[in-house]
């Protein structure tokens, strides 16, 4: 699987098309004009880095943070919903175990 470090948008094909926007390299009064805004119309878009680009963040949307935990290997997700498919999603996990703000 290629890497997406070097490649700000990466897509990967399937019933419904996923999108890695990776903003890592990319200064912040860069991200405005890259149309960003058109690939969030296309299906599913996995943002590395958004705090670079905050205006492309808005419902519906799943924020998840991942920190690190007490042991070396173990990390925690912290996940925030925003819109109906996505809130659902997170409850549906509550449902099951998992804890959820």
């Amino acid at each position: 699987m290629a890497s997406p470090t070097f490649t700000l948008v990466r897509e990967y094909s399937g019933p419904v098309p996923i999108y890695h926007v990776d903003l890592f390299r990319l200064d912040p009064s860069e991200a405005a004009d890259l149309g960003l805004e058109e690939v969030l119309e296309r299906g599913i878009t996995v943002i590395e880095w958004a705090e670079k680009a905050p205006f492309l963040l808005r419902p519906p949307m799943l924020r998840v943070t991942m920190l690190f935990a007490d042991g070396p290997d173990e990390r925690v997700l912290h996940l925030e919903a925003a819109g109906e498919g996505p809130a659902a999603a997170v409850t549906a996990l509550a449902v099951v175990g998992v804890e959820t703000d």
